[in-house]
């Protein structure tokens, strides 16, 4: 096993940051790493080989979600596990902390328990990337989270087409992340995000915790009729 005490400071963690920020850079400064995309496999071997270099064993499941786990309580690798992260997928012209920031900076949180584990740990710890949390390629968005906590199942998530026509299965298979390993039980998750609003500049604030989120109702409407002008047709001839 790689060594967990692997240089975890500031520094080293802006410097692969900055390494993660390069693949899908685009023009801007932001990242073009839709899920499942070739940039969006580079990210993830990218991270692969981080989670081996520091000790986390890596689990992929059906679904592409990756988990970088640690073992810190004698309750053995299936023991419930703290899960912390984010994603790595993007839209086309994100930002590059948009997800990115919160995986990494929650691998780094996961291997300096490993290296230093507090001692009687009730759980083992494990940092995470979901699939396609941004849904711009393939819907809906939040696809990864939603078949672990059991809101959608893996074989909807799989059949579902992206706007190139390529399925999810045929897609994480072309990058090497259709995985089979079982996701591990999680006794609660926490995300370090950006915020994408300005409360917190507005306030003076370097951090926050969140109290509340939205929600959003999506339909797929499907319209029978007859093509018309909107202003011109007689209503009696609309179909």
């Amino acid at each position: 096993m790689a060594d967990p005490g692997s240089d975890l400071s500031d520094a080293a963690f802006l410097a692969d940051f900055a390494e993660l920020s390069e693949i899908g850079v685009t023009a801007g400064g932001g990242v073009d790493r839709e899920a499942a995309t070739p940039a969006d496999g580079r990210a993830r071997d990218w991270l692969r080989a981080w989670f081996d270099d520091h000790g986390l064993h890596c689990r992929v499941d059906a679904v592409g979600n990756m988990y970088g786990c640690a073992r810190t309580t004698d309750g053995g690798p299936e023991a419930p596990h703290v899960l912390v992260g984010s994603h790595l997928d993007s839209q086309p012209t994100s930002g590059r902390f948009d997800g990115a920031y919160g995986v990494l900076a929650g691998a780094y949180a996961v291997a300096a328990v490993l290296a230093d584990p507090p001692g009687g740990a009730r759980y083992n710890v494990a940092a995470v990337n979901w699939f396609n949390e941004e849904g711009s390629r393939f819907y809906p968005s939040l696809m990864g989270s939603a078949v672990f906590a059991g809101k959608l199942s893996a074989d909807d998530a799989l059949d579902s087409v992206g706007k190139d026509g390529v399925t999810v299965r045929e897609a994480l298979n072309a990058i090497g992340f259709h995985g089979a390993d079982a996701a591990p039980q999680a006794s609660c998750y926490a995300e370090i995000h950006i915020e994408q609003g300005r409360s917190l500049i507005d306030q003076g604030l370097d951090v926050g915790v969140v109290t509340k989120n939205w929600t959003a109702y999506k339909y797929t409407i499907t319209v029978h009729g007859e093509q018309s002008h909107t202003g011109a047709t007689h209503m009696r001839y609309r179909r």
